[in-house]
């Protein structure tokens, strides 16, 4: 029991330090090259059309796409136990994020080349939503039942989302997991949505208003994966702190 309180403080220290850093990663967002001005210049009807088709790929994949959650079942190393569970777990976790952070580069950069924007949102969503299923399910937990996607699309939310929305919705995020409601209905998991494609838009309209311009879809697809990874390590840190608080109950 010890190694897994040691692991849970570690872990908790670990979240404080991401949630402290989201303002580095915002101010990171809107002042690479050609941020400022697309921010400035952005006609509210692209930015309505971002936030639409993330909408409608989250829905889709959330709603329709049961293979995703079957796709990310894995049979994690279970009867080991201490040290020797939780060195397999964060390497397992290690490992899935390096894979998906490769095919979301050539994702962002190779379909910015061909002059494509909105058209490869829905893929992205795919692989942003199939990372963070791995991540739950290397620590044990489905992503099959819809307290479980509601929790997923939370995650994102929060990964991309400044320090004066992440700390109360990493609340949120603790208690609806210490608590989850016996029936999620379809109106708070499309709320959930429409709040997780916003703050996906505010982090992506750069990538994908380059990506609509030929031959410089590659710094898109560098945005892409700083989005990426930021997401997929914060639901590293959350999986693994459930499953720590599971293992110590």
């Amino acid at each position: 029991m010890k190694i897994y309180e040691k692991e849970l403080k570690k872990i908790i220290k670990k979240e404080e330090a991401f949630i402290n850093d989201k303002a580095s990663f915002s101010a990171m967002l809107k002042t690479a090259q050609f941020n400022e001005k697309i921010f400035e210049k952005a006609p509210a009807a692209l930015i309505a059309s971002i936030n639409e088709a993330f909408c409608q790929g989250f829905q889709f994949i959330v709603e329709k796409q049961s293979g995703v959650v079957k796709q990310t079942t894995k049979n994690s190393k279970y009867d080991l136990t201490g040290k020797h569970q939780l060195k397999y777990l964060d390497k397992n976790s290690g490992r899935g994020r390096l894979l998906k952070s490769g095919l979301t580069f050539i994702e962002g950069a190779g379909l910015g080349l061909l002059g494509i924007g909105l058209p490869d949102i829905p893929v992205f969503c795919l692989l942003l939503l199939r990372g963070v299923y791995e991540q739950a399910a290397n620590y044990g937990f489905s992503c099959a039942s819809r307290q479980e996607k509601y929790y997923a699309l939370m995650l994102i939310e929060a990964a991309l989302s400044d320090n004066k929305k992440s700390v109360p919705l990493n609340r949120q995020i603790d208690e609806f997991a210490a608590a989850p409601p016996k029936k999620m209905l379809r109106i708070f998991t499309n709320q959930q949505i429409k709040n997780t494609s916003a703050a996906l838009t505010n982090a992506l309209l750069i990538a994908k208003f380059i990506q609509g311009l030929p031959l410089v879809g590659a710094v898109g697809g560098i945005t892409n994966l700083s989005v990426y990874n930021k997401v997929i390590e914060f639901a590293s840190i959350k999986y693994k702190k459930r499953f720590l608080i599971n293992k110590l109950l």
